[in-house]
């Protein structure tokens, strides 16, 4: 049976048509997120400390910001009419794929901003979308209203940022125990490594006297053989000769 094909999801479409429309005059693109009623921060790795970032400066969360979702803005010279809308709508998957699998880290709905930047830090154009892991995806609440109101001006909201749902925290946790527990069982063996090693030695240490008292008695050995046949090679020696006649006898010479 055919493993059946998940559906791809393609990116809210206002994204695409206003990266067309502002394309000539823009100049940078960042996805910003938030959940609830937050304020739209930057997009962080999935492992910070939200936590802590909940209180967190904007220089704070812009610091841990994501290379891939804030990026200047590119355009290509003598590309086809097909080419360019296929580059315009690439951009903007790119950033809602990244935008679903952040919301599906969290588990949690979230709500994801594309903000487009011109000259001199200009606003040109702001576009949410709300991503719910469980549910179909659909608009983020307010935003036609907001953008209604003041083009540059981003939705209102606490200052304090969103924080992971307990269980993601939890699972953290959890992830970092397993690690320490791998890194405790390392160093065990390690030790226990090292204790027969220092065993060895010990008994190493040990047998070395008696291992020189036997080195030593061979060498003697050896010497006493050498020398008793030195003595026997400076005693004589014999050289058996044959006469003309045939008979056989030895010349015998005192050392």
């Amino acid at each position: 049976m055919p493993q059946k094909k998940h559906p791809v999801v393609a990116p809210p479409p206002e994204w695409v048509s206003l990266l067309d429309e502002h394309e000539d005059e823009l100049v940078r693109v960042r996805l910003l997120w938030r959940t609830g009623s937050s304020k739209y921060r930057p997009v962080v790795p999935i492992t910070a400390d939200f936590e802590s970032l909940e209180s967190a400066s904007d220089r704070a969360w812009e610091a841990l910001e994501l290379n891939d979702t804030h990026f200047n803005w590119l355009r290509t010279e003598g590309e086809s009419p097909s080419e360019r809308q296929g580059r315009l709508e690439g951009a903007a998957s790119r950033l809602w794929s990244f935008s679903r699998r952040f919301a599906r880290a969290l588990d949690q709905r979230c709500d994801f901003q594309l903000r487009g930047y011109g000259n001199d830090d200009e606003v040109l154009f702001e576009s949410g979308a709300r991503f719910n892991p469980n549910t179909n995806p659909v608009r983020s609440e307010g935003d036609d209203e907001a953008r209604a109101a003041s083009p540059h001006t981003p939705p209102p909201g606490p200052t304090a940022g969103a924080v992971p749902p307990a269980w993601s925290r939890a699972s953290l946790e959890e992830e970092e125990r397993r690690i320490h527990g791998l890194k405790d069982e390392l160093i065990k063996r390690l030790t226990e490594e090292r204790n027969r090693t220092d065993e060895d030695f010990r008994n190493l240490s040990q047998q070395s006297p008696t291992l020189i008292t036997h080195a030593g008695e061979i060498l003697k050995e050896a010497i006493r053989k050498v020398s008793m046949k030195m003595r026997q090679l400076r005693v004589g020696f014999s050289v058996p000769l044959r006469d003309s006649r045939g008979y056989r006898w030895s010349c015998s010479r005192a050392g």
